[in-house]
């Protein structure tokens, strides 16, 4: 079975800055919330390592500030801002694993 790859536009619209402020920060939140989720549950149940998760989740906050602020001015102009966000999706066979 080859790689399939899907596309869909989960956002793609023009917003008041106010409202493209509650679509991105509750976006990003989500997914923030999502990955500590994920951090928390194989850190206690596997011991895995989640030194790229934990790394992630800052990331995504240091990103989460600076769009607060570049929104907020855009607020403050009374702009308006345009958002376009595409998914991409490749669905692929999973590698086996071996033990032994």
């Amino acid at each position: 079975m080859k790689n399939e790859t899907h596309q869909l536009q989960l956002v793609n619209n023009t917003y008041s800055a106010e409202a493209a402020k509650e679509v991105l920060t509750s976006l990003i939140r989500d997914k923030i919330r999502f990955l500590n989720v994920q951090v928390l549950s194989n850190h206690e149940r596997y011991g895995a390592d989640i030194s790229h998760s934990t790394k992630r989740v800052a990331e995504l906050q240091a990103e989460l500030e600076i769009m607060i602020k570049k929104l907020n001015e855009a607020i403050a102009n009374g702009d308006e801002i345009e958002v376009s966000c595409p998914i991409n999706i490749t669905v692929r066979k999973a590698e086996a694993v071996t033990i032994g």
